[in-house]
């Protein structure tokens, strides 16, 4: 910890960003069947969109984090997790599920797969195996505190959605984590925050 802050301010941020998609992407369809009282058919629907949306965004996204700057780019989808959280929370249409299954797709994939890129790149070479070591057990840790907040506030307020705004503090602390945390990026435009 001490010889490497910054890589373990970074997974902070990452485990707190991880800990929210997961909790959305495995209540998504409870979700949709309480509270919107959809039937199975059109839950697989919205799971459709979701993949093939995610299947066109995914590496796109990826593509702009390498020709652009992965910090903003992985910002810009944390801002999109938050549009989606929002809409499950507040939006009432029919068309809700819709719109939220189209911005889960944009980033179901996009803000993981940053993440990890640039842990694969910050850990120090000469302790690879003891970093993803260290990450593969706090990361699966790491992941018990969304549903766990989720499933408390639900049950305590008797409404999901009350439930659902809870996680937005995973994203906006993991989001202002990532911001402030320091590490050489992997594009065309240096990293003017960085410290040797």
């Amino acid at each position: 910890w001490k010889a490497h802050r910054d890589v373990f301010i970074f997974l902070l941020g990452f485990y707190l960003l991880s800990d929210g998609i997961t909790t959305v992407i495995y209540f998504t369809s409870i979700f949709l069947s309480k509270t919107f009282a959809m039937p199975v058919s059109k839950i697989l629907l919205m799971t459709v969109i979701i993949q093939a949306v995610g299947m066109v965004t995914t590496p796109s996204f990826g593509w702009l984090a390498d020709k652009f700057s992965e910090k903003r780019i992985l910002l810009t989808t944390v801002i999109i997790w938050c549009g989606a959280v929002s809409v499950m929370a507040f939006a009432t249409s029919s068309s809700a599920p819709i719109l939220m299954s189209v911005l889960i797709g944009m980033v179901i994939g996009s803000s993981q797969a940053i993440c990890r890129s640039i842990y694969a790149r910050i850990v120090p070479v000469e302790k690879v195996a003891e970093f993803f070591g260290f990450n593969a057990l706090a990361g699966r840790v790491a992941t018990l505190f969304g549903p766990l907040i989720f499933g408390i506030v639900s049950s305590h307020t008797g409404n999901q959605r009350i439930g659902l705004i809870s996680l937005l503090a995973f994203f906006v602390l993991g989001g202002s984590i990532i911001m402030v945390s320091k590490f050489r990026e992997n594009s065309s435009i240096p990293d003017e925050n960085f410290i040797d």
